[in-house]
């Protein structure tokens, strides 16, 4: 059986692998250095050189940008869809999910700090401000000025943000004014949804549909960086496509069927517009 491994070399990749050999299997490992997979040309070369049966997909582009940006798109689906609103429940049944947000968040806030006392560019310190303010958007009084239970075993990494934040708050006011939401430009504060595998599942459908892969990612529509970009437009098309999927195709979230994925630009600005308010009062 001729079996291809992606991500090899990280930490899940490296256990699957060892096991796979384990078993008397010689996978095909790619590595990073000689396959992009975010070129589609590059992953239509790896897979004729492979040409494998079974697939073990486990890279990732890892970082606190990605991680940020994406658990507040799952979060913000999860306040309007399995909560209902209710911010209380949310994070009551979320005990996982703040905590590894709190890191992600802690973390890129930190690397935000080094490039503002380093001098950088404000076009080089964007990425971070808009990962994290995609991060807050669901709930930022809870890592800025209202301790919540989920975080209680996570006060370093929650006390770390705050901090950061208080030294460096009104340069972050002052970034964050360029990624307000307006009405002519992708936000990916308005992207939700339950898990990230709904958006990769609807990706691969609409490339099928398509008979080609699309030119857009999963990691383009966590991000409306340079908004400048022409990509913009294919973003918001991209969103708005992925949701009429999800429509046809409800899956029951807290007892009703739902569309898994949504793109609402005016819940982005609101949500944009609160996590702005806390992050002044923090």
């Amino acid at each position: 059986m001729t079996i291809l491994v992606t991500g090899g070399g990280g930490f899940l990749g490296s256990h699957v692998v060892d096991r796979l050999r384990a078993t008397g299997e010689d996978p095909f490992v790619a590595s990073r250095s000689e396959h992009d997979l975010v070129d589609p040309s590059a992953s239509r070369r790896l897979f004729e050189a492979a040409r494998p049966e079974v697939v073990f997909h486990l890279a990732a582009e890892v970082g606190g940008i990605v991680h940020a940006a994406t658990m507040g798109n799952h979060l913000r689906f999860g306040m309007a869809a399995t909560y209902g609103g209710s911010l209380s429940r949310m994070r009551e049944d979320n005990t996982v999910d703040y905590p590894w947000l709190c890191f992600a968040l802690a973390s890129t806030m930190a690397e935000y700090a080094r490039l503002i006392d380093s001098g950088a560019s404000e076009d080089a310190r964007a990425p971070y401000v808009e990962a994290i303010l995609g991060g807050l958007t669901p709930d930022a009084q809870a890592f800025l000025t209202e301790p919540v239970t989920a975080l209680a075993a996570h006060q370093a990494d929650r006390t770390q943000l705050v901090d950061l934040f208080r030294a460096h708050r009104e340069a972050f006011l002052a970034d964050a004014v360029r990624h307000r939401p307006i009405d002519e430009r992708f936000t990916p504060f308005g992207l939700m949804f339950n898990f990230s595998h709904n958006v990769l599942k609807g990706l691969v459908a609409d490339s099928l549909l398509w008979g080609e892969a699309s030119a857009l990612g999963f990691n383009d529509l966590l991000t409306a960086l340079p908004h400048a970009s022409a990509k913009n437009t294919g973003r918001t098309t991209l969103a708005k496509t992925l949701m009429g999927y999800a429509r046809k195709n409800p899956e029951k979230v807290a007892g009703r069927m739902t569309p898994v994925i949504v793109y609402d630009a005016q819940a982005g600005r609101r949500a944009f517009a609160a996590a702005q308010q806390a992050i002044a009062g923090s």
